[in-house]
């Protein structure tokens, strides 16, 4: 009973001053937040990140804090990305880019064609590695791991809407929104690809290859393949190009409903309406030297 007390004042504090307690650990489960006590301070406790939380390029404070953090330096983030650089050769595309991402928010990367967009989106996504600087999620650096290891985290964890679909020719649309759940060995989500299909307008393009498809309906299908694990992050770049007003706005509503659920969207766009309903927002204009 007291050792329950305890460990509830603890969660409390926290909550209140992360700092205070630097030797506590919180990760979200499906019951809930869980707090473990480790007994030493972790090397990669967020303010004591290089640049700390105040080096910001181009990124704007969220309009819309997460509901429990007192105030935004306060919340528990879900990804970071931490001096990070990219570099192609001898070509400078990013500079020392911090950011950082609670559950529930929502990022928008901006910044004219060749500024870096789609590169810090592969970046956080870790589908490139970072010349200099690393990427955390929920807290651990993502340096370190195995390709095979980002890979399953890739898979658990990250949901990918790209600028090309990226769909395989030789399944139909139901199959190909199938390929995630084939990768990580999870049955019985038929049901759930048809209603993300359904709920996109394909339900009458089930059994079509891809080749029978609109560049817009593929774009569609790749939405519904990104969201169909449930992926706590979900990437997307230029999600609503190629897309009629009409399905650009439905999109831009199914996508927005995300942070709602708890879970992160970061979104490469040009679409001002996007823009503007993003908690944070990364402008890489003029970021290249």
């Amino acid at each position: 009973m007291l050792l329950g007390g305890a460990l509830g004042l603890l969660a409390h504090a926290w909550l209140q001053e992360q700092r205070a307690f630097p030797f506590i650990e919180a990760s979200w489960s499906k019951t809930g937040l869980a707090i473990l006590v480790t007994g030493a301070p972790s090397a990669l406790s967020p303010w004591w990140l290089p640049g700390g939380r105040h080096a910001r390029a181009g990124v704007s404070r969220p309009h819309r804090p997460w509901p429990w953090a007192i105030s935004t330096e306060d919340r528990w983030m879900l990804l970071q990305a931490v001096n990070v650089s990219r570099s192609f050769g001898r070509d400078e595309i990013l500079r020392d880019i911090c950011l950082d991402l609670a559950p529930g928010e929502s990022l928008a990367i901006t910044g004219p064609s060749g500024s870096g967009k789609s590169t810090l989106l592969s970046l956080l996504g870790l589908l490139l590695e970072p010349t200099s600087g690393e990427v955390l999620f929920e807290g651990k650096t993502t340096r370190a791991l195995s390709d095979d290891q980002q890979s399953r985290l890739r898979n658990r964890s990250f949901g990918f809407i790209f600028q090309n679909p990226q769909l395989i020719g030789s399944l139909s649309v139901l199959h190909n929104v199938l390929v995630p759940a084939r990768l990580a060995r999870k049955r019985g989500l038929e049901a759930e690809a048809r209603r993300l299909l359904t709920t996109l307008g394909l339900s009458h393009r089930l059994q079509h290859l891809p080749h029978q498809l609109s560049i817009g309906q593929k774009r569609r299908v790749a939405v519904a393949r990104a969201l169909l694990l449930e992926p706590v992050v979900v990437f997307a770049d230029e999600p609503t190009n190629d897309l009629d007003a009409e399905r650009a706005g439905q999109l831009g509503e199914l996508l927005y409903q995300l942070p709602g659920q708890g879970r992160a969207l970061v979104l490469v766009t040009h679409d001002r309406g996007l823009v503007g309903r993003a908690d944070h927002t990364v402008d890489l204009s003029g970021v290249r030297a």
